[in-house]
């Protein structure tokens, strides 16, 4: 006798069946209702108490909110993560910073890298004079956003400009990597760039050197210590003039 005559057979059969078909419908079930649950929060609107700040003591939630284009209450799906970021990593003058929407803990999670300061330094912009520090990359960060902004630093750059910002940044480099005695740099508004240090005193680079040219000049200084560094001819140094790479010219003071 096969198992199609057997009645109580068939009805296990029957039973096993609907069991296996009965467990992916529950998970998918689920996964509808999961689903379902976090669309509806995404659309749940936050306010000031909802952003999650972190990285940083030296913003406040008010400053992100006055500096940037967010608006709160608003919806957190329809907050722009990306514009906000750009906006803020602009006007703090940052490092890096992160922004993400997230459902647990529900609210807005901003994370900041701040720059670390190097110098102090001043600049020109649209007519406004501000004062300022410079990072190791040669970026300008506003007084006001400013890490560990109480510190005193040994190096002045006066008339930062962006424009000279990657000329700047090897200068410190290569001051930091070396005899680390800088002491300013000058930049005017025609970008005419001279150096004032402990050594050589006045270094003259010129007008509007770029970063080759750059390169090849802290070459030339760094040469010129070395071989001048137990001379008597250090003490009396007026300016170093390196405009024209194939012909320095030094100056020697005469009391």
């Amino acid at each position: 006798m096969d198992g199609s005559a057997n009645g109580k057979s068939t009805l296990r059969l029957v039973i096993k069946n609907q069991t296996k078909n009965s467990v992916p419908s529950f998970y998918l079930l689920l996964i509808v209702i999961l689903t379902t649950s976090l669309l509806i929060k995404t659309f749940q609107t936050i306010d000031t108490s909802n952003i999650i700040l972190s990285g940083t003591n030296n913003f406040s939630k008010q400053d992100i909110l006055i500096h940037s284009s967010l608006q709160l209450p608003e919806r957190l799906i329809f907050i722009k993560t990306k514009l906000i970021e750009r906006e803020l990593l602009e006007k703090f003058s940052l490092r890096n910073i992160s922004i993400v929407r997230q459902l647990f803990p529900f609210g807005l999670k901003i994370s900041i890298e701040t720059r670390k300061p190097v110098a102090y330094a001043e600049r020109k912009k649209d007519e406004i004079f501000s004062k300022g520090y410079s990072d190791i990359e040669g970026y300008f960060i506003p007084l006001e956003f400013a890490e560990n902004g109480k510190e005193k630093y040994a190096i002045k750059i006066i008339g930062w400009d962006k424009d000279f910002q990657n000329q700047i940044s090897k200068i410190l480099k290569f001051y930091y990597q070396n005899h680390n005695d800088l002491e300013s740099i000058k930049i005017s508004q025609e970008g005419f760039i001279e150096l004032r240090e402990k050594k050589l005193n006045k270094v003259i680079l010129g007008h509007r050197p770029d970063e080759i040219k750059i390169k090849k000049q802290l070459n030339i200084i760094k040469e010129m210590k070395n071989q001048l560094d137990d001379n008597e001819i250090l003490k009396n140094l007026d300016v170093v003039n390196l405009t024209d790479l194939a012909s320095p010219e030094i100056k020697v003071f005469k009391p």
